[in-house]
Order: C-alpha cells, then structure tokens, then sequence
C-alpha cells in the first residue's frame, strides 16, 4: 500500500502537472530561459542558481491546407508599441487515476483564474514583436465538492505564479524566437519545474498563421515536436479560419497530442520510482476569436481530453504498477481590453 501511495503521488507531481500544462496551449511553447531576478536575491546574499541554459528552438512546421475563398489576404499581427492588453483565463480540470488495475476515481481540480497583463516594447524593422508580460493576480476557487485540503494545497501552490514576469518575442506569423521567464531566487527544483511549465503555457497565447495570402473557409496545420516536463511528444494543431472583417478573425481549432513509449525523469524529488510512459493521448477543440493588432485573443474556448498510461516500480523492486491518468479540461479566456 505505501509504494502505490508513493507511486501515485510521484505520477501525479510529474505526470499529471506536466500534461496540465500542456493543454492550456494551443500550439508550441517557445524556448525558455529561467533567470534569477536581480532584486529577489536570497537574504543571505548567496549567489542565485545561474540561469538554466536555453533550450534548443522549438520549429512548427506550418502547412495550408485549403486557402479558403477570395477574397484573399496575408494575416500577419500588427500591435502597436506601448499598447497594453489583460486578459483572464478560467481552467477547470477534472483528474481521474486508477493504479494497479483499480477503478478509476476522479477528482474534480479547484478553478484556477490567472490574469495576465501584456505590453508590446518593440516592432523591429522585420516585423519581429517584442513583449513583456507579468501574472498579476492568481486565484483558486474553493468550488462546491472540492475538499478543502486540495484547495489549500493548490493555493500554496499556485499563489507563487503571481508576480511572475518575463518578456518574449514572436514573428508577425505569431511563431515564437525567443521568450524569458524571471522566477524569484530560492524556489526549490520541483516549484521552479512547476513554474516553468505552468508559466509558458498560459503565456503562449499566439498561434502560428499560414504565410500564404487566405480567405474565409481557410484550413491550416501546424506541427510541432516538443519536450516537456520529461515528455516527448508531437502535437498538432489545425485552424479553420471561419470569418475575418476589420482586422478581427473567428477560427475554429482541434489539437492533437501524441507521445510514443519512453523512460521519464524527474528532477526535484529526493527518491525517485522508475517510471515508463507507454503512452500519450490528447483531443480537443474549440474556438477563438483575435485581433490582429492585439497579441492576446479577444476571447477563447477549449475543451480537452487526455489520456495517460505508465509503468511505475519504487527502486529495488521489480514490481511494477500500471497507471492510468485521465484529464478532462475546459479553458476560457476572455480580454479585458
């Protein structure tokens, strides 16, 4: 009994936030750099972690599919220097996990509601967009059902994404070249893991537009091959341009995520469980409505479900327990702007 509690509570840290993570996104995440703020030196004024190097540029692969009718245009994003934009964004997950053949129980996640405030600093002479943006206010709901000991916990947690910022830049297609996170110095590995994933998901809030001229009725088909959270995996996601007038784009959207066996790792936890992910399934859709001289949407819908089967053994036994976890998630995200 105590190595499936073991299990489960390694499984559900590593694996359950790492896909939580994943689905806020609609399309890739782009290269992260965790720096340490200069004004958030520990009290001991002992050197800060250096900065974790940059990881590899992450490529989407942007494919058309059907240009849609005439007539036809060149969508490209073209905010304004010093314009500032907030959105809020509403998850509501459920979590259901079964271990070693049991049925499966499920839990329902408080709400998390995370606002984000945006301001574009630059338009270099290529189109390149350049911006900073910064988590200003984080709330979990205490929602009926929810225990109130999960409630406590995931507050604990999620109250250190507040004040969080960073700065990134995108191409006018809305494919990312760089981004920066800034947490505070001192966070232990599995926060700052948490942070990490967490923080890049909700900011990546753009979406890769096709680079020919495209109607109404357009289809396009972005794929990307990421590593997250110790999870390789390929996602797709596929746009239907469904109505465009004075610089405002209605799309439908349907992602895909996919994930073959492997072995995972998990930094930040003193014992470690060997765990084989065997595999990864994510289908979801939804609908989103942008302007094209604003970074964040003007209104956002997504409903998905994944699926995630591992093997799991505690070190020095050859006993390995299967796992299943399920996640079923509805994101909103609305402007205040």
């Amino acid at each position: 009994m105590k190595k499936k509690l073991f299990v489960s509570s390694v499984l559900l840290l590593a694996v359950g936030w790492g896909v939580k993570p994943l689905t806020t996104s609609a399309i890739a995440r782009p290269p992260i750099v965790l720096a340490q703020s200069e004004g958030n030196r520990p009290a001991n004024n002992s050197t800060p972690t250096a900065p974790a190097a940059p990881n590899p540029p992450i490529q989407t692969q942007v494919e058309l599919l059907d240009p849609g009718v005439e007539p036809r245009q060149e969508l490209r994003f073209q905010p304004r220097v010093n314009d500032r934009e907030t959105a809020v964004m509403i998850l509501n997950m459920e979590m259901g996990m079964s271990l070693g053949g049991s049925q499966l129980v499920k839990v329902k996640v408080p709400t998390n509601v995370i606002t984000t405030d945006m301001s574009t600093t630059k338009v270099d002479d290529n189109g390149d967009i350049h911006a900073q943006f910064s988590y200003s206010d984080v709330q979990v709901l205490a929602d009926e059902g929810v225990p109130p000991e999960l409630v406590g916990v995931m507050r604990s947690q999620m109250k250190k994404l507040a004040g969080v910022k960073g700065d990134f830049v995108v191409d006018r297609q809305g494919k990312p070249k760089s981004a920066n996170f800034v947490l505070p110095a001192g966070v232990d590995p599995t926060t700052k893991q948490m942070l990490d994933q967490f923080s890049s998901s909700i900011n990546q809030l753009s979406f890769p537009l096709p680079a020919e001229p495209i109607g109404a009725g357009a289809k396009w088909r972005g794929t990307t091959t990421l590593s997250i959270n110790g999870i390789n995996l390929t996602q797709i996601a596929t746009f239907k341009l469904t109505s465009i007038q004075d610089n405002v784009a209605n799309l439908d959207v349907a992602i895909e995520q996919k994930a073959d066996e492997q072995q995972l790792t998990f930094p930040g936890l003193g014992t470690t469980a060997n765990v084989t992910l065997k595999s990864l399934n994510s289908q979801g859709q939804g609908k989103m409505r942008i302007r094209l001289d604003k970074l964040l949407p003007i209104s956002a819908n997504l409903a998905l479900n994944s699926n995630t089967e591992t093997s799991a053994s505690v070190p020095g036994t050859s006993e390995a327990i299967a796992t299943t976890i399920q996640l079923s998630m509805n994101l909103s995200i609305r402007s205040k702007n």
